[in-house]
């Protein structure tokens, strides 16, 4: 019989011994095979019964029982208690906070360097002006760009709305176009003439880009006398 060694569990008592043996059955089979190898089982019951090996004496059947139900007991013992040990083991959901942070890039929009007061060196047409300027607008739209006279022409001192046109030209990379250019009509009286013009947003112009004002007399002045006009170049955010 240790050289068949076959065990199949059959309704909780009947066994034959195969060679695979499960964990949770290793004692019982332990039991089987020792009432086996003392005496092969005949000392157990009668002669009827000791003639068929397949019948499983009423002690082992018994034994079987017990551990059946031992087995089953501790099982939910142990499944009851992983409850509660996986519910402290579960990890908890993480808190997320955040906080809002801002800063401020104040706007500057301006024609810097632009001359106070300058001079013609004559008052004969043909004669010019030039100043260097600087364009520096940090709006990322751009800029427009405005060039407005008061007077509408250089006026005489003397003798109101008599002026003297010129034509004023404001030259940049800045600008679209290259340039911005003013020229007056030979027109008396036309006070606040303007011209308008933009300027695309850019890095070299948030930093600042250098432009040239050149300004050039249409016509000579036949009186004496002063003449003068306000030239404005103004830059505007998009």
């Amino acid at each position: 019989e240790l050289g068949l060694l076959r065990v199949e569990l059959v309704d909780l008592g009947r066994a034959r011994v195969d060679g695979r043996l499960e964990l949770g059955d290793f004692p019982m089979q332990c039991i089987y095979l020792l009432f086996r190898l003392l005496g092969r089982r005949r000392d157990w019951g009668d002669s009827a019964s000791s003639k068929n090996s397949d019948d499983p004496h009423p002690v082992y059947t018994a034994t079987c029982i017990l551990w059946r139900i031992a087995m089953r007991m501790i099982n939910k013992a142990l499944l009851a208690a992983s409850v509660p040990a996986l519910a402290v083991a579960a990890p908890s959901h993480a808190q997320v906070g955040g906080g809002q942070m801002n800063g401020v890039v104040q706007p500057v929009c301006q024609v810097d360097d632009l001359f106070a007061s300058i001079s013609f060196p004559s008052m004969t047409a043909g004669t010019s002006i030039s100043d260097n300027v600087r364009l520096r607008c940090n709006d990322a739209d751009g800029a427009e760009i405005t060039m407005i006279s008061s007077e509408g022409g250089l006026e005489s001192d003397d003798q109101e709305d008599l002026e003297i046109e010129y034509r004023a030209e404001l030259s940049s990379p800045a600008i679209s176009g290259g340039s911005l250019v003013l020229d007056l009509p030979f027109v008396q009286g036309d006070n606040d003439t303007s011209v308008t013009g933009t300027a695309p947003g850019s890095i070299a112009l948030a930093s600042g880009v250098a432009a040239t004002l050149d300004v050039t007399l249409k016509e000579t002045a036949v009186w004496a006398g002063g003449y003068s006009d306000t030239l404005t170049v103004q830059l505007t955010a998009s």
